[in-house]
């Protein structure tokens, strides 16, 4: 009970980031989106900004693409689509803020090759990811992927 209420103002305001694959999703697959975010927060309404890079290696050189993105009809849900080359790997990097809460930021990386994400190396952060745990996760080897389409 004690924990409980000790761990209570640390969540409060929070945000997340969740995303998924458009095919459920009938808007997004009119704009042509590869993935689906949603913010999930505390507070109902709040005023949170998403946005949305590609950081990838082609041909040995680190490169680094903003994406845009779309505000879908549902409130706190937004749609990315593809921007980047076939060429190189990349990861998708999406982050959630509020202003209200500075320095606070919900992210989530997702690696992706050619044609498909890797949905199961999706790594989740409570903060804007740092070069290293980019570069941790653009370096990690080719095993289990799914298709993007």
């Amino acid at each position: 009970m004690i924990l409980a209420m000790l761990t209570a103002p640390v969540w409060a305001g929070g945000i997340r980031v969740v995303v998924s694959d458009p095919a459920g999703n009938v808007e997004a697959q009119q704009n042509h989106a590869v993935m689906v975010a949603e913010i999930t927060a505390c507070l109902p309404g709040a005023k949170t900004a998403m946005s949305a890079t590609a950081e990838g290696i082609v041909d040995g050189v680190r490169k680094t693409i903003p994406l845009r993105v779309m505000a879908l009809a549902k409130q706190g849900t937004f749609a990315v689509a593809r921007e980047w080359p076939l060429e190189g790997k990349w990861a998708l990097i999406l982050v959630a803020s509020y202003p209200g809460h500075k320095g606070f930021a919900s992210s989530v990386i997702i690696p992706a090759d050619k044609d498909t994400f890797r949905w199961d190396a999706k790594q989740e952060f409570y903060h804007v990811p740092t070069n290293a745990e980019v570069a941790a996760i653009l370096n990690q080897d080719n095993a289990a992927r799914a298709s993007i389409n």
